[in-house]
């Protein structure tokens, strides 16, 4: 449906883009990041989100701000530019490593759904391994979305 905003003495057409879903908020979010044990993790349980702190003075956990509804339109938009849904079930490196970071991430909508998880590997926006250690581009910009969505969870 297209709608028209005035600005000024203009008028200017909105038009509904397809990429707007009628629920934003999924039905399902985890992720946790931990190094040695200790890091964040974030869940949504009953449209609220919860961020768990772990850190070797205690584990910390709080209830957030609710994202608004602009917020998580821009979440799943961002999701959908990651191409997340395209993550494999499983990313770790082919040579053994004994610490570094583990991480785990999944998301369910009613049209879409990512299961992950990766032990020092990340996906690449093609969702292949991106043959690193190192934190992949991708990774960052999911978590940089999910600092966006979920601020004062330390992520």
């Amino acid at each position: 449906m297209n709608t028209a905003k005035l600005v000024g003495s203009l008028l200017i057409p909105l038009v509904a883009s397809a990429n707007v879903h009628a629920d934003q908020r999924p039905n399902v979010l985890d992720l946790s990041v931990s190094s040695m044990g200790y890091g964040p993790s974030l869940h949504l349980s009953r449209a609220n989100l919860y961020c768990e702190v772990r850190k070797p003075s205690g584990v910390k956990r709080f209830k957030l701000p609710p994202p608004s509804r602009t917020a998580w339109q821009d979440f799943r938009t961002e999701l959908d530019r990651l191409k997340v849904w395209r993550w494999e079930g499983s990313y770790s490196p082919t040579s053994l490593v004994y610490d570094g970071t583990r991480w785990s991430l999944s998301i369910k909508y009613a049209d879409a759904a990512v299961s992950s998880a990766g032990s020092n590997e990340y996906p690449d926006f093609d969702g292949r391994p991106s043959g690193s250690e190192a934190t992949s581009d991708a990774f960052h910009s999911l978590l940089a979305a999910i600092r966006k969505l979920a601020p004062g969870c330390a992520f």
